[in-house]
C-alpha cells in the first residue's frame, strides 16, 4: 500500500508548544518532521511580489496565477520530499506558516494545516524571555520587547491564522498546547486520525526518538525531556496582577473566544 506523502504544514504563535508537537510527530514511523526549513513562507512572499510587479507581463504572457501556484507548489513539494527521509510523510513547522495559509494551500492543495495553540498570557510571559534580534536591524524582535507588544502579537495572530484555514475546510484543525501535554494520547490519536495515519505509541516518547532538537531552536532544551505539563502554570508565577489585567485588556475577547478563563492572581505567591 502507497504512504500518504501529503505535506504536513504546523504553525503557531513562537513558544506555543510548536517544537514539542513537530517533536512528538516526528517520532511517528511514517512522519519526517525534523528542524524548520524556513523557504515556504519567503516563496509565498516573493510569488506576491512577482505577481505585483510583473502580473500585466505574465498575463501576457499567458502566466496565470493558477499556473504561478502550481509551479511553486511543484518546488515545494519537491524541497518538503527530498529534505524528509525516504519514503516519510513530509512535515515542515515554522511558526509563521499559518499567515500564509491561503496561498500554501492554493499551491499544495494536497497539504493539511494544523494550527498549534496555547493560553497567551503564557505565551507572552515567554516571549519576553527571550532575546530574539532581528538581523535586518539588530533591535530586538518587537513582539519580545514587553507583554503588552507580546500578547497583541498572540492576539493578532491567531485572528490572520484562523481566518486563513477557515478557507479551507477540512484541511486544517488545532492542537492546544494544554490538551496536548495533559492528555498526550486522546489528543495525538485525534491528530493522527485527522491526517490519516495509524496510531502508534511512538508519539508519546519523543525524547527516544532521536529527533533532532537544534540549538536554532528556542525550545530544544525542554523538548529534550520527557512529556510534562509543568509549563502549563509555571508562568502565572511570572506576572504581577497588574500585568494580567493589562494582557486581559487587550487580548481577553479573543482568550475568551478561544475558551480560556480569566486569571486571578494573589499577590501572596510571589
Amino acid at each position: 500500500m502507497r504512504r500518504n506523502l501529503a505535506p504536513i504544514l504546523i504553525g503557531g504563535v513562537p513558544r506555543s508548544g510548536t517544537t514539542l508537537f513537530r517533536a512528538m510527530l516526528d517520532a511517528h514511523p511514517h512522519i519526517h518532521c525534523g528542524p524548520e526549513r524556513k523557504l515556504l513562507a519567503p516563496l509565498v512572499r516573493s510569488q506576491r511580489q512577482w505577481w505585483q510587479v510583473f502580473g500585466p507581463s505574465l498575463e501576457g504572457a499567458n502566466i496565470t496565477r493558477d499556473t504561478m501556484d502550481a509551479a511553486a507548489g511543484a518546488y515545494l513539494r519537491t524541497l518538503l520530499q527530498r529534505s524528509a527521509k525516504p519514503g516519510l510523510r513530509p512535515a515542515e513547522k515554522t511558526p509563521n506558516l499559518l499567515l500564509f495559509a491561503s496561498d500554501l494551500g492554493r499551491m499544495l492543495p494536497e497539504a493539511r494545516f494544523i494550527h498549534v495553540v496555547r493560553d497567551g498570557r503564557a505565551v507572552a510571559a515567554s516571549l519576553v524571555r527571550q532575546e530574539w534580534v532581528d538581523p535586518k536591524n539588530g533591535q530586538k524582535v518587537p513582539y519580545t520587547e514587553n507583554l503588552q507588544s507580546a500578547i497583541r502579537y498572540w492576539g493578532q495572530y491567531q485572528l490572520e491564522a484562523s481566518a486563513q484555514l477557515r478557507t479551507m475546510p477540512g484541511r486544517c484543525t488545532e492542537v492546544r498546547y494544554e490538551n496536548l501535554v495533559r492528555q498526550p494520547e486522546i489528543e495525538m490519536k485525534r491528530i493522527l486520525t485527522f491526517l490519516e495515519e495509524p496510531w502508534s505509541p511512538s508519539v508519546l516518547e519523543h525524547h527516544r526518538a532521536g529527533t533532532a532538537l537544534p540549538n536554532t531552536e528556542a525550545s530544544s532544551r525542554a523538548v529534550a525531556e520527557p512529556l510534562h505539563d509543568r509549563a502549563t502554570t509555571a508562568w502565572m508565577q511570572r506576572v504581577t496582577a497588574h500585568e494580567l489585567a493589562e494582557m486581559e485588556a487587550i487580548a481577553g475577547p479573543v482568550l475568551r473566544a478561544l475558551g480560556y478563563p480569566e486569571v486571578q492572581r494573589d499577590e501572596s505567591l510571589r
